[in-house]
């Protein structure tokens, strides 16, 4: 799920730096809209891993990641795929998915940064047995004889919009999966019971950053017909940052954000102000060697780190934009540390654990929480 970045209640209130806080980040979803013009090409997708009918993405798979829970059930799927200068990654999700590229192109000395967010929604399923399941106003028709089974989707008019003939056999395998695949994405994913191909997403929005000499001067979102919906514009004082927000074309901001850090750079602060409704959160995050602070109201999080190799102006960009990393997938954020462990205010902790291939790529991450298994990642290359 995409969440825009700046889009009133759909503003994130507060900036994300660590990975594992990424779990809560969110794509929303207009899901009437979405599902209308993807209920056929949902269906054929199904169809075709079955292998009634199929499409291959030309793109390379560089690395995947399984999370899996203390009881061994997938919960969670990345993958990472490359295609010239191209990134593509695919997150798998209980109940549906995302695919972000991301690619780079220059405008003069300007750089601009692109990132597309598609978005992948799993149907909404029939159950076994009825004749009709809705997709907002549209509706899924399922028609059975004795040994076969017709698949139809309708327009508004009852007309077939895409239709397609399986056997009784191959019916109810389509509709077992169907169903499964609104609660067991990721699962279906990770054992190849679902096959993905990342041409078929949705494009939701696109999210463009101009950079000049490595300073942010901008952020646009557009949705999916070009229009801008959002933009942030960045201004540098002294040891500061300041984004304004606005909605489309309007002059006046919904919001300001600020980023303030130390000379030495062992510390920043970050402020985000709604100014509409005068809603305000800030933290603080303190770097000590090989830990780091994070100080919010009342809340305190430690993180001890065997090494972190993230670099400074990372951290720096992160925490300056709402959204967080972005493309910046934790398949590559898990690379930097051999473990790391967090204690909260709140009493609960958490421990990573990091295992290493002898080449030094990342074969498995082992977390815990408060002393207990919680989940595994593990991480295979082709």
């Amino acid at each position: 799920m995409c969440t825009c970045a700046h889009g009133g209640s759909e503003g994130v209130a507060g900036a994300v730096l660590f990975s594992d806080l990424m779990d809560e980040i969110e794509f929303l979803r207009d899901s009437t809209r979405i599902l209308r013009m993807t209920a056929g090409r949902t269906v054929a997708n199904l169809i075709a891993m079955l292998g009634f009918a199929g499409c291959i993405s030309s793109q390379a798979l560089v690395i995947e990641s399984v999370h899996r829970d203390s009881m061994g059930q997938v919960i969670y799927l990345e993958r990472a795929y490359r295609d010239a200068d191209t990134m593509a990654y695919f997150m798998a999700y209980s109940d549906g998915g995302r695919v972000l590229r991301s690619f780079t192109r220059s405008n003069g000395d300007t750089l601009i940064e692109v990132l597309q967010c598609h978005e992948v929604v799993p149907s909404s399923v029939p159950e076994l047995g009825s004749m009709r399941a809705y997709y907002g106003d549209e509706a899924l028709v399922i028609q059975t004889s004795a040994d076969s089974m017709w698949v139809i989707i309708p327009d508004g008019s009852l007309d077939p919009i895409w239709d397609t003939a399986l056997t009784l056999q191959q019916g109810e395998q389509f509709l077992d999966i169907y169903r499964r695949s609104a609660h067991e994405y990721a699962a279906l994913v990770a054992s190849g019971q679902l096959t993905i191909d990342l041409s078929a997403a949705h494009l939701r929005e696109v999210w463009e950053y101009r950079m000049l000499r490595g300073h942010l001067l901008s952020k646009r979102i557009l949705a999916n017909d070009g229009l801008v919906t959002n933009r942030q514009d960045f201004r540098y004082s002294g040891d500061s940052l300041f984004a304004l927000s606005y909605f489309g074309t309007e002059s006046v901001p919904y919001a300001v954000d600020s980023i303030s850090w130390s000379t030495d750079s062992t510390e920043m602060k970050v402020v985000n102000c709604w100014l509409e409704d005068d809603q305000r959160s800030e933290y603080t995050i303190h770097f000590l060697g090989d830990s780091s602070v994070f100080l919010s109201g009342g809340e305190t999080v430690v993180d001890h780190w065997v090494y972190d190799r993230t670099p400074w102006y990372v951290r720096f960009r992160e925490a300056a934009l709402r959204e967080g990393p972005l493309c910046r997938s934790r398949i590559q954020r898990s690379g930097e540390c051999l473990l790391r462990a967090s204690c909260a205010s709140t009493g609960n902790c958490s421990r990573n654990e990091h295992v290493w291939m002898p080449d030094g790529r990342l074969l498995e991450t082992v977390v815990f929480r408060n002393g207990r298994f919680e989940r595994s990642i593990t991480y295979s290359y082709p």
